[in-house]
């Protein structure tokens, strides 16, 4: 959603608003959710909670920024290059009660919170250790009769309320502030109930002027570290110069006197991908990025380089490690600095991945030093601190002092939501009354972390990103009425569904009619021992989970149904399944991936297997992955994650129905709706994105990575082919091969588009609207020799022509 200037509006965005109707409540506000017809909600200065159209307002202000934030230009609308922030500072305009401002241009250092810790902050412990706050206790002071009769009440967010009809409690630091009128909460007896440390409860005392002080309660993650419009806050220093009036310490009306941020301002120092660096920036001229596709580099960045794929060397010596000096989004390139041998060289993205080590550390990620300096009466504040300047090795320590210090000498604090951490502590005590969870200072940290103040970010995605897929609902309605007699006999069943088996001959996808193929759709067949799923015992333990030997034929009778639906129904040349007359419960499947998607003449496997409970719950699949994510929907370790087999979430139709869903839905759902043309936006919440610059400058990326484990994926079935499927895998690429090359030479020296070519690779319209990047065709390159190599060994054929790619492989 746009403003008024066409900048994008994100959730706690500063704006200005330009009703003037509205204007009594002041003309700024903080953005808090978005409704439909283009209007957001915003919250008030002064705490009212209004609703304006998105054209009536423009952004001014992005306080949220902090250390370790990815951002891009405003203006460059997602095609641009990234940048991270390494250093943020806001100032404020104050205003009294009455909204009147009071002091202009406050640095942040030079006023307090009324709540002075939220959630997830980190805090020291004289003893060296440095903390986390995961629970809040607050505790209110109200005032009776202008302070002749003062009580304290103890988790007031539980027992009072506001007479302010405002949404402050809820989105600002701040769930109460001196001089807030409140009531009693549903609870009643308050006040009766309180520990009173002045005078003594009256029936009359049901509400009270004000809180006197507060101390922090609450267990909401989402409690907001940056200041925003309507926060409360004191001065630290009353004699600042920014205040409008020159009296000081308790003379200063100011002093311990509740005020309102009216306004803010925030400017950051960024590091862009290219290396170079800006400081000062204004925080409304950029964005943030909440979505990276996944080969989006920063400088400073440890990394790995690894083998071109094919090489066969799985060694540690065919990795290499070094450092980002600069990454281009366009080409897709990454200049590396070489730890062995302090070179610069330059690599396609796809070859390069994180260090995901224990020393792996990212721009605003806090850590501590692994010899901890003597402390100094518990004040010593040099051993903790937050990376600043990745490439640079920067840290900024808690004591206001920056130095450079190796990443060696640091431990990284791993970052944990507090919920986790709650979770934890439930666990290890059994109750969730601990205030903090410590670290040792000394202690060796692990793995790469966020900056705690990327949680409240993470909050900021996680209102957008809620999206699910939606699967096939109806089975094929040619099979409704089929059914097959059951049998006590499996073997009687099977011959009774299959007979002799399909002998069908299918012409190739290119028009090869004189090469028939003769490898049948459907067939039964002995089981494999390289079935994922052969360990499981599921069939010797049938009878005792129906109980009777009649469960046990009904659950046969569906089985041949399944396997008649399939015999009759698969998608002509595209999915090929086994179905195994000594293991009932198992099946095997072969899909070809399909022209206009990265997948295109690729072959996808998938072991599927029928429990005892079948089919009153799913079967289960498993994906032949090799140890390649080609797509978001299935994982390295082989989960297919798809609504209808319940790995996923979703509703109604969408689930798996034991009366209506068949396997033969499993699979083309699989084939349909997850090795698609676009496979990026299969990511949970990622559908959002399509059609938007975010999605624009992503979609092509994972693709061209995708079309790469493809290819990958196409070396390992001709090493390692499943068996039972040899002759589909040689057959299927002795027939397809040459397209394979000629896709790989439309990639290489056309720059044509990841999935816009033909039938038979041969470009489209389509194939020139977006070239396909300079860093894909470096990695291409590295591994089409084996390709090559790979099919024309096998008798690939009409390959004569590529012959020169073969060669190559050799030098």
């Amino acid at each position: 959603m746009e403003d008024a200037m066409g900048q994008i509006i994100c959730y706690h965005d500063l704006v200005m608003l330009m009703n003037k109707s509205t204007a009594a409540h002041g003309d700024r506000g903080m953005v808090l959710r978005c409704l439909l017809d283009r209007k957001l909600v915003v919250q008030r200065v002064d705490g009212a909670s209004t609703t304006e159209a998105a054209r009536d307002m423009a952004v001014v202000d992005r306080s949220y920024f902090c250390t370790g934030i990815v951002v891009a230009r405003a203006s460059d609308r997602g095609g641009g290059q990234l940048g991270v922030v390494m250093g943020a500072a806001t100032a404020l305009d104050l205003s009294d009660g009455d909204g009147v401002v009071v002091a202009s241009g406050v640095p942040t250092a030079e006023v307090r919170r009324v709540r002075e810790l939220c959630l997830g902050d980190y805090v020291v412990v004289p003893s060296g250790w440095l903390g986390r706050v995961v629970e809040q206790d607050l505790d209110v002071d109200v005032l009776f009769d202008g302070g002749a009769a003062v009580c304290r009440v103890t988790r007031a967010d539980s027992k009072l309320s506001t007479l302010q009809e405002d949404c402050l409690n809820s989105h600002t630091n701040s769930c109460f502030y001196p001089g807030q009128r409140v009531v009693e909460g549903i609870r009643g007896n308050v006040f009766w109930s309180a520990r009173w440390l002045n005078g003594y409860w009256k029936p009359s005392m049901w509400r009270g002027p004000s809180p006197r002080s507060t101390r922090p309660y609450g267990r909401r993650e989402d409690d907001l570290n940056f200041w925003g419009a309507g926060d409360r806050c004191f001065f630290c220093n009353t004699c600042s110069s920014r205040s409008n009036n020159n009296a000081v310490g308790n003379n200063n009306p100011l002093f311990e006197r509740p005020m309102c941020v009216c306004d803010t301002r925030t400017t950051v120092d960024v590091v862009w991908q290219d290396g170079s660096r800006q400081r000062g920036v204004p925080s409304a001229s950029l964005t943030a990025v909440v979505a990276l596709h996944g080969h989006e580099f920063f400088p400073g960045q440890r990394v790995v380089v690894h083998a071109p794929a094919g090489t066969g060397a799985d060694d540690d010596d065919a990795h290499r490690v070094g450092v980002v000096r600069s990454f281009s989004c366009e080409d897709q390139t990454v200049r590396v600095a070489m730890e062995e041998s302090a070179a610069e060289m330059e690599f396609s993205a796809y070859d390069v991945s994180i260090n995901n080590s224990e020393d792996d550390a990212f721009y605003g990620d806090i850590v501590v030093r692994r010899r901890q300096p003597m402390m100094d009466g518990g004040n010593d504040l040099s051993w903790v601190g937050q990376i600043v300047d990745l490439s640079c090795d920067q840290i900024k320590w808690g004591d206001g002092t920056t130095s450079k210090v190796s990443l060696h000498e640091v431990g990284v604090i791993k970052f944990t939501g507090v919920g986790e951490m709650l979770e934890e502590i439930d666990l290890l005590e059994g109750t969730s009354s601990a205030a903090i969870v410590l670290y040792s200072a000394t202690a060796r940290m692990t793995k790469r972390v966020g900056a705690f103040v990327q949680a409240v970010f993470r909050l900021v995605t996680s209102k957008v990103l809620g999206q699910g897929r939606r699967y096939l609902a109806e089975a094929s309605s040619s099979t409704s009425n089929d059914e097959v007699v059951a049998t006590d006999d499996k073997e009687e069943g099977t011959s009774d569904v299959v007979g002799e088996g399909m002998a069908k001959a299918h012409a190739t996808d290119g028009g090869d009619k004189e090469s028939l193929f003769q490898f049948p759709q459907f067939d039964v067949v002995q089981s494999p021992s390289d079935h994922h799923y052969l360990d499981t015992k599921e069939r010797e333990v049938q009878y005792i989970h129906h109980g009777t030997a009649g469960g046990t034929r009904m659950w046969n009778k569906r089985v041949q149904k399944e396997w008649k639906i399939l015999k009759n129904d698969l998608p002509a040349g595209t999915i090929y399944v086994r179905a195994f007359e000594d293991r009932m419960d198992l099946l095997r499947a072969a899909m070809v991936g399909a022209c206009g998607t990265p997948y295109h003449d690729g072959l996808f496997f998938f072991d599927l297997h029928l429990p005892p409970s079948y089919p009153d719950s799913p079967p289960q699949v498993s994906y032949r992955s090799f140890g390649l994510r080609v797509n978001p929907n299935l994982y390295k370790s082989g989960t297919v994650c798809l609504s209808l087999l319940n790995t996923f979430g979703g509703d109604g139709t969408e689930l798996w129905s034991p009366e209506s869903s068949t396997l033969l839905q499993v699979l083309v759902s699989i084939q349909g709706l997850v090795l698609t043309a676009q496979p990026y936006y299969n990511e949970t919440g990622y559908l959002i994105q399509a059609g938007t610059p975010v999605g624009h400058r992503n979609e092509l990326p994972y693709c061209e990575n995708t079309y790469l484990l493809t290819l990958q994926t196409m070396l390992h079935l001709l090493r390692r082919p499943p068996l039972g499927f040899e002759d589909l895998v040689g057959d299927h690429f002795r027939r397809r091969g040459r397209y394979v090359l000629r896709a790989c030479q439309a990639y290489l020296e056309g720059g044509c588009l990841i999935g816009t070519l033909d039938a038979e690779a041969n470009a489209t319209e389509a194939s020139s609207v977006r070239p396909c990047s300079a860093g894909f065709r470096l990695a291409l390159a590295n591994i089409v020799p084996r390709i090559a190599e790979a099919v024309i060994d096998i008798g690939a054929q009409g390959c004569e022509q590529f012959d020169g790619l073969r060669v190559s492989a050799s030098d």
